[in-house]
C-alpha cells in the first residue's frame, strides 16, 4: 500500500474475506493519525488499486495501537481478521 498521508507507515493490513457467494474481496485495516474517515478511505483504496489493480471491499481505519502484534512487533493478521469478523475491532469514528 505504500505510504498514504494519514496512515502509521507499517500499521496497516489487507486481508481476504469470503462472501456469501464464495467470492472473497480485500478488507485493509489501517491505524490513522487522522479524523479526516472518508479522505482517508478514499487515499487507501486508490493506493491498494494502484499497488494491486483491485479494489477493496472495505477500508477500516482504527485508532493508532488498534492492530495487535506479537512480542517481536510484526502485525497480528489473523487477529486482526478475525476482530473485524466478529465486529470487536474498535473503529474511528
Amino acid at each position: 500500500m505504500g505510504e498514504v498521508d494519514g496512515i502509521r507507515t507499517g500499521n496497516a493490513i489487507a486481508f481476504g474475506v469470503d462472501d456469501s457467494n464464495s467470492s472473497q474481496h480485500i478488507v485493509v485495516v489501517a491505524e490513522a493519525r487522522t479524523d479526516d474517515a472518508v479522505g482517508l478511505a478514499k487515499a487507501v483504496s486508490r493506493a491498494v488499486v494502484a499497488e494491486v489493480g483491485v479494489p477493496p471491499r472495505e477500508v477500516v481505519l482504527v485508532k493508532p495501537g488498534t492492530i495487535a502484534k506479537t512480542s517481536s512487533g510484526k502485525l497480528q493478521r489473523s487477529q486482526c481478521r478475525h476482530e473485524y469478523r466478529d465486529g470487536t475491532l474498535e473503529r474511528l469514528g
